[in-house]
């Protein structure tokens, strides 16, 4: 068993996720993006890739005074030394570079996929599947549990009474243009910088990034279902939703980005657009609501339940102090 630092596009690189997800039809964590890549690493056994992770630092995330690299790509065979064989070199790696630790599962930054399931289940569209003994692997390596997510699902929608809505006088609530899209999104990043600035593990992505990440998007959203609310012509509020397309048995909507401008007028803007969101849900003919990706922090879980029913997935983020 050795370990040695590679390509993300070299074969060793590759062919694990081509062995682990040959018969898998859902979406698996992408490759490794430019943006903050330090290098990669894998862990060969009679030349066959067995485990592999990237190694992500950039400017680092800050955590109680304390800088964090991240670690993200990974894949692996049930193998818990050969996970062990590559969290040193990733440490060593990280250590020498000035880092006090590492965050993970992460591809760079919360931009980019980031956090494992909790358990093994059918995926909803935008979930990424891996196998279920991912986080148990980096347990074992030392990691520790550092953050909680969840989603949380609505059922019935249609028997659902609809509350009334009403946004401030001034503010305008609009559908996303998907004939001038690029110029949409260079207006939600600007927003969106803004807007996530004080968020959990925040970091900037480059206008160019932000591009590559949400383009591909395009083909695949309704735009009657991604709400902008505007100011003055300043974007005030964003909500993204998009359909299940992973669903075959019923209409099921998934909200993935909602935000607003902050700031005592806004208050309560967010509620106001998803009582928007539950109406035209229902006059679409959508079953289910998946408030997808949420930050457990406490509140949330309550405020996820007033709106959107009950949580059913959950997911962890995890760290390790070197």
């Amino acid at each position: 068993m050795k370990v040695k630092q590679c390509l993300p596009t070299d074969d060793a690189f590759q062919s694990i996720k081509e062995r682990l997800y040959s018969d898998v039809p859902w979406s698996t964590v992408p490759d490794p993006v430019a943006e903050n890549l330090e290098c990669c690493f894998v862990v060969l056994e009679q030349g066959q890739t067995i485990c592999q992770a990237a190694l992500f630092t950039g400017d680092g995330i800050r955590v109680e005074n304390k800088k964090y690299a991240t670690v993200g790509s990974f894949e692996s065979d049930d193998n818990p030394k050969a996970v062990q064989v590559l969290m040193e070199a990733i440490s060593a790696k990280a250590k020498q570079l000035g880092f006090d630790g590492l965050i993970g599962p992460m591809n760079g930054s919360t931009w980019q996929a980031y956090r494992f399931n909790a358990e093994q289940y059918t995926p909803f569209f935008t979930e990424f599947f891996h196998p279920e003994y991912y986080p148990r692997l980096w347990e074992q390596g030392g990691f520790e549990k550092f953050a909680g997510y969840f989603s949380s699902i609505a059922e019935n929608v249609q028997e659902r009474p609809t509350p009334a809505w009403e946004v401030p006088e001034g503010i305008t609530v609009r559908t996303i243009d998907l004939e001038n899209y690029e110029e949409e999104l260079l207006k939600i990043h600007r927003f969106c910088t803004e807007a996530f600035s004080q968020n959990f593990l925040f970091s900037a992505i480059s206008q160019s990034e932000f591009l590559k990440l949400y383009l591909p998007l395009k083909a695949v959203l309704d735009p009657e279902f991604v709400f902008i609310a505007e100011e003055d012509g300043e974007m005030v509020c964003l909500m993204l939703n998009v359909p299940d397309h992973y669903s075959k048995t019923e209409k099921r909507l998934i909200t993935k980005t909602i935000a607003r401008k902050a700031g005592k007028r806004y208050a309560g803007l967010g509620h106001q657009v998803s009582n928007m969101l539950l109406e035209k849900a229902k006059a679409y003919g959508y079953h289910t609501l998946i408030y997808a990706f949420v930050l457990d922090d406490g509140m949330a879980r309550q405020l996820a339940k007033d709106f959107f029913g009950e949580v059913f997935r959950e997911y962890n983020l995890y760290k390790m102090d070197l």
